[in-house]
């Protein structure tokens, strides 16, 4: 295992612009190289995962060069100089596409970007930074070898974990989760035993990355969603990207902001305002009965919530946090007028 020293919000973020580069409008495209030219490791950041990930490759390097370019037309003008710089290619929408070249890998792209003679004093550094690269930024490497072999990954109580496996695809696993994962030659596959992970998964088209738990099943090829298992429920949200979930008999495709419900056997969809907000410690919700709500908070203490004569189909709109049990279960004792009693081992719900 390794960690390098790239904060988690900037590797994110470049993920983020590099899973939606082929829908850049030329105004986010814009944005994008701004954000590009405010900091080298924003730079860096986009150049690793350009590089890790490979599909949207020459559309990613045409917009690190462009950033690069304004760079050193800005950094010249500074220093009274001409603004000379390197031929930069056309970005989306000055073209239909732009494929990469057949007989040029990236890596040479960026060795001949690199040695233009104007650009070394500015990309020295980020070129030194890049060659020193280990297969991972900002997080735990999940090494694995080329066979399928099966690695297991759990988190205790009260515990998350942020991933990234060898694909390239990212894992947050919530609290008290178990994960086992198989990266194959034909499909990836991710069986989901207990709790709650979010996804960002690399593209790949000819190998489907696939999440399976007993009570569906969630297929995609490249995308970013959350599946909770948590309780007797399956619940699916989708960030952006296309989800195919199977469960129930039935197979539906969610499109980004989609949330699909299974609970006691029934399926229902809904409007998610974010995927995964657990990651910061809330959770942001809507209609969610309080069997779930009760589940996540037990992910989240060791002391036993126990329920007496509370109708757990209730259903709860609004913020709250996880980390912060009894207060929010104070929070929902108030409303639902429901008693809340505390003890060192147990934190019992009761009807009045």
């Amino acid at each position: 295992m390794n960690k390098l020293m790239f904060s988690d919000d900037v590797l994110e973020a470049a993920t983020d612009w590099y899973d939606r580069m082929e829908e850049l409008t030329p105004e986010q495209l814009q944005s994008y190289q701004s954000w590009l030219e405010q900091r080298h490791e924003h730079r860096a950041a986009a150049e690793y995962i350009a590089r890790y990930f490979g599909d949207n490759e020459a559309l990613a390097i045409a917009v690190l060069q462009r950033s690069a370019a304004a760079h050193f037309a800005t950094s010249a003008a500074t220093e009274g100089s001409p603004a000379s710089h390197p031929s930069v290619p056309p970005v989306a929408g000055e073209t239909d596409r732009i494929e990469p070249s057949a007989s040029t890998s990236l890596l040479d792209q960026i060795r001949a970007w690199f040695s233009h003679e104007s650009l070394q004093p500015l990309l020295a550094p980020l070129m030194l930074v890049i060659l020193l690269l280990p297969p991972a930024i900002g997080y735990v490497v999940l090494s694995q070898p080329a066979t399928s072999n099966t690695l297991s990954y759990a988190t205790e109580r009260a515990e998350r974990q942020d991933m990234l496996l060898e694909d390239g695809s990212r894992v947050v696993l919530n609290a008290d989760s178990r994960v086992q994962v198989t990266l194959g030659e034909s499909q990836r596959y991710v069986a989901l035993n207990k709790g709650e992970a979010y996804f960002s998964v690399s593209k790949d088209k000819q190998r489907p990355f696939i999440v399976d738990t007993d009570l569906g099943q969630i297929r995609v090829v490249g995308t970013a969603f959350n599946v909770d298992r948590s309780g007797d429920h399956l619940v699916v949200v989708v960030e952006h990207g296309i989800v195919e979930v199977t469960a129930a008999g039935t197979t539906l495709q969610l499109l980004a902001g989609d949330g699909l419900r299974l609970a006691e056997g029934t399926l229902s969809m809904f409007r998610a305002a974010d995927a995964a907000e657990w990651r910061s410690g809330w959770r942001e919700v809507s209609e969610e009965p309080l069997s779930e709500l009760i589940a996540h908070l037990q992910q989240y203490t060791a002391r036993e919530i126990v329920l007496d004569q509370v109708d757990t189909r209730q259903v709860f709109s609004g913020r709250y946090s996880q980390a912060d049990v009894q207060t929010t279960l104070a929070l929902i004792a108030n409303l639902f007028d429901l008693k809340l009693q505390v003890t060192d081992d147990r934190l019992l719900l009761s009807g009045r």
